[in-house]
């Protein structure tokens, strides 16, 4: 799969726009869902965590990147050593208006934003505070690295002393642009959308294809000559919420019927799946350790009997037409948990029916066709 790492620097408008080549070690896919899913089971509420980072801290240069222990390619390459960022300064009251404005950025979106640190939470975090000098960047209001897809733990900066006297709209813009690049897009030449350098008013993540480009259009980095911001959201964090709509008939889709989510099940617990649409293969991971892959009916398999007590995550993959669908649960394993029913599962060979949860099969470029789980919501792209 084409993975293009860029350096994308949000820019002051009279100033020329400038990309360099970044080293961004891409995510798998699955590094990408489990991180979704230690995010979720740290009770954040949401698929995906944004840090929104007011209060500065030390960011040590690094070959790889790890918001959770301020990691930072971006600081190996434009400081070396490590850098210490001030806090945000402009004072509370204006803090709480950036705040608000980025998460009214963000509400259609399954993320949540939040200025406390989510601590080892897989979190994407944006450092809103100093100055570009403080970078090696003079000049530039923003900084981030991104890749053409996602990858977690990603961390960004803004500097809102270059910003002093154009506003907290400015300030809350950048900080939404920055994160965005995080998630792959591009900037654009449509004025109104959050990744443009325009000033026309209010910003959003706009439902509408867009060029690529900063102050007119060129091809977009990732491949294509436009992109739609808003979808491309929608597709890789999900709507706020979870939930969506049911798979156009004939896709495939896997949902986890038994255990249900936050379930206590005994050792040696029964997985029962349900399948729509043509499934040739499905697997399950018990945490991160892939076990059995069926083939065919009975959609079943048993958990090990050995997987300590407290709390565990079930995966399973099913590949189908080229694509790759998915579900999750969490479970507590408990020895005193009553014994789960593992027969009467032959009614499920059909795969009828839509259940709980739920998957997402997602082309690149991104078209919009997202089963969310309703509390875990993956995402996958197409096989090539």
């Amino acid at each position: 799969m084409k993975q293009v790492a860029i350096l994308l620097w949000v820019l002051p408008a009279s100033a020329a726009a400038q990309h360099l080549d970044e080293p961004v070690s891409p995510a798998t896919h699955e590094e990408i869902a489990w991180a979704r899913a230690e995010a979720l089971m740290s009770h954040a509420g949401a698929s995906w965590i944004l840090y929104l980072n007011p209060h500065g801290g030390r960011y040590t240069g690094s070959a790889d990147n790890d918001s959770r222990t301020n990691r930072s390619t971006i600081v190996q390459n434009h400081v070396g050593g490590a850098i210490d960022i001030p806090s945000y300064p402009f004072g509370a009251a204006s803090w709480a208006n950036v705040l608000a404005c980025v998460r009214d950025h963000f509400a259609p979106f399954d993320i949540h934003v939040t200025d406390e640190d989510p601590g080892d939470a897989p979190h994407m975090e944006t450092v809103v505070g100093g100055s570009s000098w403080d970078m090696n960047v003079g000049g530039l209001l923003g900084i981030a690295a991104t890749p053409c897809e996602p990858v977690p733990n990603l961390v960004q900066f803004v500097f809102p002393e270059d910003m002093a006297g154009l506003g907290e709209g400015e300030i809350c813009d950048t900080a939404a642009q920055e994160t965005a690049h995080a998630f792959g897009l591009d900037h654009e030449t449509l004025c109104q959308d959050v990744l443009s350098y325009g000033r026309c008013g209010p910003k959003s993540f706009v439902d509408s294809n867009a060029s690529c480009g900063e102050y007119g259009a060129r091809g977009c980095l990732c491949g294509g000559s436009s992109q739609n911001s808003y979808r491309h959201l929608l597709d890789w964090i999900g709507p706020h919420g979870g939930g969506g709509d049911d798979p156009p008939p004939g896709d495939p889709a896997v949902t986890i019927v038994s255990p249900e989510n936050g379930q206590a099940v005994p050792p040696g617990f029964a997985v029962t799946v349900e399948v729509a649409g043509s499934i040739e293969s499905l697997q399950v991971a018990f945490d991160e350790s892939w076990g059995e892959t069926r083939s065919s009916a009975p959609w079943q398999f048993v958990a090990p009997a050995d997987l300590s007590t407290g709390q565990h995550v079930v995966q399973v993959v099913g590949v189908g037409g080229g694509d790759e669908v998915a579900d999750w649960v969490t479970v507590d394993v408990s020895p005193d948990a009553p014994p789960d029913d593992a027969g009467g599962d032959d009614d499920d060979d059909d795969g009828g029916g839509s259940g709980v949860g739920g998957c997402a099969v997602v082309s690149f470029p991104p078209t919009l066709a997202p089963v969310l789980a309703v509390v875990f919501a993956l995402r996958r792209r197409r096989r090539r």
